[in-house]
């Protein structure tokens, strides 16, 4: 099963970041902190860095939408239109 990641800030304020002291002292030893790094930024943990680079699919928010609305009009075009 893939897992997906779909932004939807586009604001910086949006994204959640950490100090790797926060993250040593609650994850301790359990994952080594520069495998953490590799994937979530080298200055603080940034969770959206993190979320796109562990996923096994991203999409945008705006993406998704179109998608929605190319199926409904999908959905619209193959009824007939009551009068």
């Amino acid at each position: 099963m893939a897992n997906r990641s779909t932004t939807h800030t586009p604001v910086e304020s949006g994204h959640d970041r950490f100090s790797y002291e926060l993250v040593k002292r609650l994850l301790g030893d359990f994952i080594p902190l520069d495998i953490i790094k590799q994937f979530g930024g080298n200055d603080q943990l940034n969770m959206t860095r993190l979320a796109l680079n562990l996923a096994g699919f991203v999409t945008t928010r705006r993406e998704v939408n179109e998608q929605f609305a190319a199926y409904l009009s999908d959905i619209e075009a193959s009824h007939p239109k009551r009068t």
